[in-house]
């Protein structure tokens, strides 16, 4: 391999393993379960593009903005870690599945957007 390429290379595993495509097969299955054939390319289709498309900009200007705004990498890296830990609590004591008890009437969701 060039060293040329051994950047992106890296880059695109990293990626790929923090992603995880294969590993969320399951999960969209499991999100997509009663759609149709056609409302499944759909959901997927727009949960890739909008992937893609999020990467690209904070791929190329998440230094900037971060910057711009007077964040710097370690307090990013914080508050994500921070961040993940919350979320961690909240999926160990079932707060989510609480609040969606109390809801009475029936929507139809679109799973291509989630955290």
């Amino acid at each position: 391999m060039s060293p040329e390429l051994a950047p992106y290379v890296t880059a695109f595993v990293t990626l790929f393993v923090i992603i995880d495509p294969i590993g969320l097969v399951p999960v969209f299955a499991a999100l997509t379960q009663g759609q149709s054939v056609q409302k499944r390319r759909q959901i997927a289709l727009r949960a890739c593009l909008i992937a893609i498309g999020l990467l690209t900009v904070f791929g190329l200007l998440g230094d900037s903005v971060l910057s711009f705004v007077g964040i710097s990498m370690p307090a990013f890296r914080i508050a994500g870690g921070v961040l993940l830990f919350l979320t961690a609590l909240d999926m160990l004591f079932e707060r989510r599945g609480k609040r969606r008890e109390g809801q009475t009437q029936p929507n139809e969701e679109d799973p291509s957007v989630f955290p």
